[in-house]
């Protein structure tokens, strides 16, 4: 422990000042990052030691780069507690034997999640493992599970209209997916599923969408951006006839007049001698509160006259 100051102020440590160790590393002697009897690097040097192995007491001459890479880290005690979670070690050390090809294929049968992304993205940082899009791999991962939860026929379609109109566009991006696409796509794809289940629920098939099953499904519904893109795929292919979904704006109505042109407007009105006291008011309605002129002449006084 780096406890004592020497003669000129330099920090030491009990061994160096005389007094016998107590506490430090069995196999280097070293105080830092302690690990129970071992330093942080002796004890991943071990455990890698172990997992790699490939049978012959070496370490596999394709994960060497692995080792290498985890042996420089800042704090090697991190890579050890990462070494202990499932599934990274036996996949390691199963690739390590011989019993599971170091490839992506073998990454791809783990359960998708965040541990197996960090698992693969430090294969690829280590040199292992080649440079893939890391999301756009998950994506195709993740589609094929969520298609076996639907309808055959209707993963046949969206099975379709991924691999020939969102991958391309996908694949042909100058950078690798992000988190955002990734979730935006599974989104859609279970947008577009809905969409096919309430067509099923109809007694409806996509040949037989005309613009009126459309509005039908649109006012009842979100997400329909992504439905207008697949529909349109779908008009395109000879799958349906072409329709038109509405469209969503984005964010909240945008003023037709500034604030000075509503408050000149409003002068006006005050001033104009012509206007009845009744247009006077609808006028203002109108303008103030952007109520339908219709609206306004349907109110009625408290007593239930007319207005």
């Amino acid at each position: 422990m780096l406890a004592y100051l020497d003669a000129v102020s330099a920090r030491v440590c009990a061994a160096c000042v005389g007094w016998v160790d107590r506490i430090g590393c069995r196999d280097c002697g070293s105080h830092e990052q302690l690990i129970g009897s071992q330093c942080g690097s002796c004890r991943l040097s071990e455990r890698l030691a172990e997992l790699l192995d490939d049978g012959t007491g070496t370490v596999h001459d394709r994960l060497q780069p692995l080792r290498d890479y985890l042996l420089s880290v800042k704090d090697p005690r991190t890579a050890v507690r990462w070494l202990k979670r499932d599934p990274i070690a036996p996949t390691l050390r199963s690739m390590a034997r011989g019993q599971l090809p170091i490839a992506h294929t073998t990454l791809d049968e783990l359960p998708l999640s965040m541990r197996t992304r960090h698992f693969r993205r430090l294969l690829i940082s280590a040199n292992v493992l080649p440079e893939i899009d890391v999301f756009l791999n998950e994506l195709e991962l993740a589609l094929a599970q969520v298609l076996t939860t639907i309808p055959e026929e209707h993963a046949r379609l969206i099975r379709r209209y991924h691999q020939w109109h969102t991958l391309p566009r996908l694949r042909n991006r100058p950078k690798p997916m992000t988190t955002g696409v990734f979730a935006n796509r599974m989104r859609n794809v279970r947008l577009i599923a809905a969409f096919l289940a309430w067509l099923q629920e109809q007694h409806l098939q996509l040949p037989m969408v005309d613009q009126a099953v459309i509005d039908r499904y649109s006012a009842s519904t979100s997400g329909r951006d992504e439905l207008r893109q697949f529909l349109t795929w779908a008009a395109r292919s000879g799958l349906c006839v072409k329709v038109e979904v509405p469209r969503v704006r984005n964010g909240p109505p945008q003023a037709a007049m500034s604030d000075e042109a509503l408050a000149e407007l409003t002068g006006r009105v005050l001033a104009d001698v012509a206007l009845s006291p009744v247009g006077r008011l609808l006028a203002l309605f109108a303008i103030v509160y952007a109520q339908p002129i219709r609206s306004s002449v349907e109110l009625r006084a408290r007593g239930g006259g007319t207005a």
